[in-house]
């Protein structure tokens, strides 16, 4: 098993020089919805820019001869529809894995979502193929990198962590893109309890120097929700179900999971989060072996609650048909024939501001 570890975490007071013009965004978007802020995270399947930076996968590297500008953007096109029709007018915060850098945004941004009032953010990339970015209406109050880096490699991808301003009311936002199961589900999952355990840490610092502030885990994190009961409980999981049975398993490395909003807490011993894919069945957002999975997520945390401030209002994968095959699976991307979107369908979740 590898040995993991918590290298650094960098605040960062700019990024592409974007973080400093977004504390100046206007929330006008607010007022064509009422009271109300929408959150969209998708994972886009290997988006790389027509730059050869010698750090892609071969298939997506420029100067091999078999990724092109044309294809690059017909993706970026294709992400564009997508990215209108989860909401209209586009969600106000965006989160997107398995980009490969902040100018993949910058392009997408200026070229194909011009006029939508989004600043960009990306994690650092260089370290790994794929990163983590984000589109935010919101203004963006601070901003850090967690980096973690594995003993055996040094491919595990940032958590973004994002501090935004909703007139005045904070939200915290985790952005992620936790280790695929590629070899083996179990000899990952460290990777995963890794990422799991920072998100753990931060959200109980937060809960310290910000108790007000209310917490929001999104992205692709490679585990159901219901992870632990899928493989009969056979090893500990980066997500566990909040049971007394469940933490006897486990150190403080995992985020539990509730179906129940009152339960949702973030105290010294556990960090408990509501899982909206427990409302709504069997369904997913990623379907593997014609298993439908929700390995996306937008984990929410208990001051998203207590009446005040933003509420959790509702959560709903995007799925016009345009994303479906004929079979009712995602349509994912096809460089051969340039057509498709993503092995993966966007999630979105619904926020109401109360107060």
């Amino acid at each position: 098993m590898p040995i993991l570890k918590l290298t650094k975490s960098i605040t960062l007071l700019l990024v592409s020089a974007t973080l400093a013009s977004c504390a100046g965004c206007s929330l006008d978007f607010l007022s064509g919805r009422g009271r109300e802020v929408t959150l969209l995270a998708y994972n886009v399947e290997n988006l790389f820019d027509d730059v050869h930076n010698g750090t892609e996968y071969r298939e997506y590297d420029p100067a091999a001869g078999e990724w092109t500008t044309e294809l690059f953007h017909i993706k970026m096109q294709h992400l564009a529809e997508v990215l209108r029709s989860g909401v209209q007018g586009g969600a106000d915060v965006v989160c997107l894995e398995e980009i490969e850098n902040v100018n993949v945004l910058e392009t997408l941004n200026e070229t194909y979502l011009k006029g939508m009032g989004y600043r960009p953010l990306a994690a650092e990339s260089g370290r790994t193929s794929i990163t983590v970015g984000l589109l935010s209406r919101l203004p963006v109050t601070a901003l850090r990198m967690h980096r973690l880096v594995s003993s055996e490699s040094d491919t595990l991808r940032d958590v973004m962590e994002v501090h935004l301003d909703c007139r005045g009311r904070p939200l915290v936002l985790f952005v992620n893109h936790w280790k695929s199961k590629l070899g083996s589900a179990q000899d990952t999952e460290p990777d995963r309890r890794a990422a799991a355990a920072l998100v753990v840490r931060r959200a109980q610092s937060l809960a310290v120097e910000d108790p007000e502030a209310p917490v929001v885990v999104a992205g692709d994190l490679n585990e159901c929700w219901d992870e632990y009961m899928r493989i009969g409980c056979a090893y500990v999981t980066a997500l566990l179900p909040d049971t007394e049975e469940a933490a006897a398993t486990t150190g403080r490395r995992s985020v539990f999971i509730t179906s129940e909003p009152a339960a949702a807490r973030i105290d010294p011993d556990r960090v408990v989060l509501f899982s909206p894919w427990s409302e709504r069945g069997q369904d997913g957002s990623y379907c593997y072996d014609g298993e439908w999975e929700t390995i996306d997520h937008t984990l929410v945390g208990p001051r998203l609650f207590d009446g005040a401030g933003l509420e959790y209002r509702s959560f709903d994968v995007v799925r016009p048909g345009f994303l479906l095959t004929s079979e009712g699976y995602p349509f994912r991307w096809n460089s051969d024939r340039a057509t498709g979107y993503s092995d993966h369908l966007p999630i979105l979740l619904t926020l109401s501001i109360v107060s």
